[in-house]
């Protein structure tokens, strides 16, 4: 045991006699600054996350897009958009229980929460869907119509 007491103190010794303030400093800020990028890193990620377009939400207003018309009659099973500018038509199939929401959307700006459906989310989801096609526009508040 004594020579393994020894050679510990040896080696701490050695350890120590290398060992100075400004190595130590310098080690420090070496590694905050490794710890500092990665969350500089970490918060440019999550903000690209949170800054992508606005959601639905019940207190907000939609309305059709300018120059965009729906065709969906009830019982339909697709609703076609057109885009009047180039002739574009997009096609989609759509539950019946979604049709009245579909047809309800217009040029002039409506709260979300007057649209009709039963079932709120499924109002919101169809509503943010539909936004991302870009066929429906979403205004906040604040937005003028």
């Amino acid at each position: 045991d004594a020579a393994l007491d020894a050679g510990l103190q040896d080696l701490i010794a050695k350890w120590l006699k290398g060992l100075g303030s400004e190595g130590v400093l310098d080690a420090f800020r070496k590694r905050m600054a490794r710890t500092n990028e990665g969350q500089e890193r970490q918060f440019a990620q999550l903000s690209e996350l949170l800054a992508g377009p606005p959601g639905v939400t019940e207190d907000c207003r939609v309305r059709l897009m300018p120059g965009v018309t729906c065709q969906c009659e009830d019982g339909d099973e697709f609703v076609v958009f057109s885009r009047e500018a180039d002739g574009q038509h997009l096609e989609m199939p759509v539950a019946k229980g979604a049709v009245p929401l579909i047809r309800a959307l217009t040029h002039r700006p409506q709260f979300v929460a007057d649209l009709p459906g039963a079932d709120g989310f499924e109002r919101i989801c169809i509503l943010q869907l539909l936004h991302r096609q870009g066929v429906v526009q979403l205004l906040v508040k604040g937005q003028d119509a």
